[in-house]
């Protein structure tokens, strides 16, 4: 799927056009660039699919010249030249020069009808890559960079003319417009998707340099650094702005005395906390003496009816001594 070697070589396969619309007939096509400093001449250079397909192409001419390229330029060599049929699955190119050694070979998976398979740059803050991915056809030509941005999205998407967002980089202070359509994604989808505050990562085509097109992305995980960002979009309007030295510097010394204000209620001294114990244990006593004041008049009451229940009985028991002394006497 992607190059098979990373020793950079002055001539490279840039694009591979395996499967036209309808049928293919002639009309594939490999695409070769000098990326070296000076002229290269192919002639006994070797065209070939994967081992086992089509029969090998030496390139003689291209199109009746000599087949030399420029620095910084491309070459077609097209079905008709070298008679290498690609398949629409899976296939290679490979190219061997004039010693028969292996310069360069592509492989790719399921073909996009209509699409060709180009070598393109990401650039990114990390630097940049090259990959191969399906996309227009563009024939000798420079296959146009992308833009891998990485940061949080500073307003919900918005319908103006078009679909779309904005998006605040990392390490900037500027917004920037993220254009999108609905063969990436639909509006209702869109709006849930990249709400205000999202991080994430963008792959994106450079319509200019506050405007880019969404090819691609990926919604990230909150991590501490992704959280900075997050906080950093939370006052940003929807219009793209930037902010100045002296703002920012106003937000730091704010923030600080925000962070010194917390630490000082936060943090008690010895004496502080000895008083603060003493008070708890004062407040802990209080709720004892209220219950032990309710308490006793319910205490009263109940030695008052053992009282009486005491004297019940002993009235009781006196009354029976009377009733048999009265039954003695009669008898």
């Amino acid at each position: 799927m992607t190059n098979a070697y990373t020793v950079q070589q002055p001539i490279q396969i840039t694009e591979i056009f395996p499967n036209p619309k309808g049928k293919d007939g002639n009309n594939e096509w490999v695409e070769l660039t000098n990326f070296g400093d000076s002229k290269i001449n192919l002639e006994n250079f070797i065209l070939d699919d994967e081992e086992g397909g089509s029969k090998p192409y030496k390139i003689s001419q291209i199109k009746g010249a000599p087949p030399q390229i420029d620095p910084n330029e491309s070459i077609i060599i097209s079905k008709t030249d070298s008679h290498i049929s690609l398949n629409n699955t899976d296939d290679s190119v490979r190219l061997f020069d004039q010693n028969n050694e292996l310069i360069d070979s592509v492989s790719y998976a399921k073909t996009e009808e209509g699409k060709s398979f180009a070598k393109t740059r990401i650039l990114s803050e990390q630097g940049e890559k090259s990959i191969f991915r399906w996309t227009s056809p563009s024939p000798n030509k420079p296959n146009q960079p992308l833009y891998r941005l990485e940061g949080v999205v500073a307003s919900s998407p918005e319908i103006k003319e078009d679909f779309y967002f904005t998006f605040m980089p990392k390490n900037s202070q500027k917004t920037l417009k993220i254009t999108f359509d609905e063969n990436i994604m639909d509006f209702n989808t869109a709006k849930l998707t990249f709400q205000k505050g999202k991080v994430a990562q963008l792959l994106t085509s450079k319509k200019s340099n506050r405007e880019f097109t969404l090819l691609d992305y990926k919604l990230d995980y909150k991590t501490e650094e992704n959280q900075k960002l997050q906080n950093n979009v939370q006052n940003l309007n929807t219009s793209p702005s930037t902010t100045s030295p002296l703002d920012r510097e106003s937000r730091s010394i704010s923030l600080q005395s925000q962070e010194n204000s917390s630490t000082e209620t936060s943090s008690t001294s010895p004496i502080e906390s000895a008083n603060t114990t003493e008070e708890k244990s004062i407040q802990s006593i209080v709720p004892q003496k209220t219950t032990i004041e309710l308490l006793i008049p319910l205490i009263v009451i109940i030695v008052l009816i053992i009282t009486l229940l005491f004297l019940f009985k002993l009235k009781k028991t006196k009354i029976k001594n009377k009733i048999e002394t009265w039954n003695q006497q009669s008898l």
